[in-house]
């Protein structure tokens, strides 16, 4: 029985590990989201990249591009910056920061002194890093932001020239989760 237990709670543990590092794999992302989303970066062959937020977007997306030469993740999360930090370590491509004052958060990416051809909007105080990437993007550039469907995120992207759902379009109630949506912005 003492072997029977120590061995389930080896398996439990290694099931645990792995399933953490399988919702790191891939985007917390509905498939046609992602699809979606690595259609956009093979077409318009970003070189530097940023995203507010992290998670499995963070490895996947990289990967998926070979024009990607950096990809900058702002988490505001100190835990969870330190649980993705040990996956994305080994990528030469990713920069993964962690800046955890919300005030000053969607500004973070000014200090870096450079535009973005690609921006992912996917993490906290969506609104005002949406009015940030306005300013950060690249000529030619373009900016995504998922979860659009959202009703506190609606209009967030009046400040671009352009904009299109790239899915969804439904607006649902806060705090619902019955639809998702992404809307695509550049100049």
């Amino acid at each position: 029985r003492v072997l029977a237990s120590v061995s389930q709670h080896s398996f439990c543990t290694y099931l645990s590990k792995t399933l953490a590092l399988h919702r790191l794999a891939r985007p917390m992302m509905r498939d046609h989201e992602v699809e979606i989303l690595v259609t956009l970066l093979r077409a318009r062959r970003p070189k530097v990249c940023l995203e507010w937020g992290s998670g499995g977007s963070t490895l996947f997306f990289p990967e998926e591009d070979d024009s990607v030469v950096t990809w900058i993740a702002i988490e505001h999360n100190r835990q969870w910056y330190s649980h993705v930090q040990k996956t994305v370590q080994k990528s030469p491509i990713v920069d993964l920061r962690i800046h955890p004052d919300l005030t000053t958060y969607p500004d973070a990416p000014r200090e870096l002194d450079t535009f973005f051809d690609f921006i992912l909007v996917d993490g906290r105080e969506r609104r005002r890093c949406v009015a940030a990437a306005s300013k950060l993007l690249a000529p030619g550039g373009c900016c995504v932001l998922h979860d659009a469907h959202r009703v506190q995120y609606r209009d967030s992207w009046k400040q671009f020239a352009h904009s299109a759902w790239l899915c969804g379009e439904r607006e649902s109630s806060p705090g619902a989760d019955d639809s998702h949506g992404m809307v695509l912005m550049h100049h």
